[in-house]
């Protein structure tokens, strides 16, 4: 069999390729489990407010398609580095006044797992 998927390539594109899931599963999954996030965390976190974690989850792809692929360039990882961003940006949008610095770290650790289960 090895031979067989050595000699023609393009049969072993197509197996690769034939099994996948559906785009619609992935983005009502996706929906989904942002809006049980945007119900419970804020229960949890009382600093992290419901519009915090909806920020989150509509920038978090991005950086993790960033962070998937400079890892995949450079095989450094930048998930840390992605969340001492979210420290910075949630917890100045929090403000002191109102826990921005637990705001800022409950929003790290989202990003953080974000961006390394990404790849």
């Amino acid at each position: 069999m090895c031979l067989f998927l050595c000699i023609f390539p393009t049969f072993r594109t197509k197996l690769f390729v034939k099994d996948g899931i559906p785009r619609w599963i992935s983005i009502s999954g996706y929906l989904a489990i942002a809006a049980i996030s945007i119900g419970i965390i804020p229960q949890i976190f009382h600093q992290m407010k419901w519009y915090y974690v909806l920020v989150i989850y509509i920038v978090a792809p991005a950086l993790a398609f960033c962070n998937a692929y400079g890892c995949g360039l450079t095989d450094w990882s930048l998930a840390s580095t992605y969340g001492k961003l979210a420290i910075f940006a949630i917890g100045a949008w929090a403000g002191e006044a109102h826990g921005g610095v637990l705001a800022g770290l409950a929003a790290c650790g989202g990003y953080d797992e974000y961006c390394i289960n990404s790849f």
